[in-house]
């Protein structure tokens, strides 16, 4: 008798058995999330893009990726909710970055070529550069087009990151 694998276990299952998490607090939201990610992670390694995606994928609605600066993280976003992705220049604590950031700011939404949304949260933990892109997160017919948009973007963000800090 021979058996075909009809199924590998993905990175959920290993989750759930390192960390004890019971079924019952496993929603349909998480595990999206976690294959969204997972599938963009697989996506990024395919590409030549200079980020480096190597983090473990998680059940959150958002994926850090290193920056390269201290303090300050790349973040893409998945929000089922409000029906979008995103990406954004996470600045913690520092307020001189984001005013340096903030002051070149045309330059900056000229580079990256979308609507920036500029958050400034001087009496809060962080604050963010965000650009977001209106879509349908659970939509796996365009995930491979989402993906490039969350490349391509985050590429831009970074370059510009990368050019006033």
């Amino acid at each position: 008798v021979k058996f075909n694998v009809v199924v590998e276990p993905n990175s959920w299952s290993k989750i759930v058995q390192r960390r004890g998490i019971t079924e019952k607090s496993i929603t349909e939201t998480q595990i999206n999330h976690l294959n969204f990610w997972e599938e963009f992670k697989d996506y990024a390694s395919n590409t030549n893009t200079k980020l480096r995606v190597t983090r473990s994928p998680r059940h959150q609605h958002w994926y850090d990726i290193s920056s390269g600066k201290a303090g300050i993280n790349l973040t893409l976003l998945r929000n089922t909710r409000e029906k979008n992705i995103g990406c954004l220049i996470w600045i913690a604590n520092n307020q001189k970055i984001y005013d340096k950031l903030f002051s070149n700011r045309q330059e900056i939404e000229n580079l990256i070529g979308e609507q920036v949304e500029w958050n400034e949260n001087s009496n809060k933990k962080a604050s963010t550069v965000k650009c977001i892109l209106m879509c349908n997160p659970d939509n796996q017919e365009r995930h491979t087009e989402y993906f490039e948009w969350l490349l391509v973007t985050t590429e831009k963000l970074q370059k510009a990151l990368l050019k006033y800090i």
